[in-house]
């Protein structure tokens, strides 16, 4: 829905969710929606959880304050949040700062001029009933007619079929044909190595997709070498198609540039962007330093 298309496509490229964002979008649009009391009471849930304050920001805006993913951990709770993950198909920990960045947009966008509605809006009803008939729908069967041959028809059929197969094979053996060779499919084409980097006063959230099992190693330990064994969380996938990964030459200097609290970085083949809920300042500044580190093997960019 318009609406939230121009949240999903930022979300899409800040958290390097690609198609999962309109999913996810989804997700968090029933789960406020669909609480019991409506958006009020999730709207009184967030608040008993101790973010009232946060709460208050997000009425009828979609700037307010965003919540880190610890915070969306003791709001929401773990199996709350398991199950979105795995709907969509993400990591847990990228799962929980998405979240955090769209509930105030969310919210925003149902709390016109600061007012909790008292029903849900039809507008909303119709983007939920449209993206789960987008979910589930599927080709409707076609009808095949079944033509009944007569006993008539079986008598002289079934000879003359006979025949063209006897006819078929004696000019196989004379032309001497040989069966066709199957053409071996292409090798799929390698998709680029993904990294997901989000720093939570100091805890690091991880996600991504590499090559091989050393690659994810490396990645990993110098993670925990900057920032410490215990403040490192998520996991990277090992995917026998993923390219190259041209960054990690210079990943463990890169991360002492990731050390302010609310930035993200998403590495994803030779481009690196950075986002997150950071000031401008912080975030140019974050730029040029990783673009010195870099130099031009990766291009380092504003997410």
């Amino acid at each position: 829905m318009a609406v939230f298309d121009d949240v999903i496509e930022d979300v899409a490229s800040r958290f390097g969710l690609g198609t999962k964002a309109g999913p996810l979008m989804r997700e968090v649009v029933q789960l406020v929606t669909g609480s019991p009391g409506g958006i009020g009471g999730f709207i009184d849930k967030l608040k008993s959880a101790g973010f009232g304050s946060q709460v208050a920001s997000w009425h009828g805006k979609t700037d307010g304050t965003v919540l880190t993913a610890p915070q969306v951990q003791t709001a929401l709770g773990g199996s709350v949040l398991g199950g979105i993950a795995n709907r969509v198909g993400i990591a847990g920990g990228v799962a929980s700062t998405a979240i955090g960045y769209l509930l105030p947009k969310v919210i925003g966008q149902l709390t016109p001029g600061g007012t909790i509605p008292s029903s849900l809006p039809s507008w909303v009803s119709g983007y939920l009933g449209q993206t789960a008939t987008a979910q589930t729908e599927r080709v409707a069967p076609r009808a095949v007619n079944v033509i009944h041959d007569s006993p008539r028809l079986a008598r002289w059929l079934i000879p003359v079929l006979v025949g063209l197969g006897v006819l078929g094979l004696i000019w196989y053996l004379v032309s001497g044909h040989r069966p066709t060779e199957v053409a071996t499919p292409a090798t799929a084409l390698a998709a680029p190595a993904h990294l997901a980097l989000s720093n939570d006063s100091g805890i690091i959230t991880l996600s991504g997709r590499v090559h091989d099992e050393a690659t994810r190693t490396d990645i990993i330990n110098s993670l925990k070498s900057v920032f410490g064994a215990a403040n490192v969380k998520g996991d990277i996938a090992i995917d026998a198609n993923a390219g190259p990964a041209p960054w990690l030459v210079n990943l463990h200097s890169a991360l002492g540039n990731l050390k302010t609290p609310g930035v993200q970085a998403v590495f994803d083949g030779n481009s690196l962007k950075v986002g997150g809920s950071i000031s401008d300042a912080d975030r140019d500044g974050i730029v040029n330093s990783l673009q010195s580190v870099f130099g031009d093997r990766v291009g380092v960019r504003r997410g």
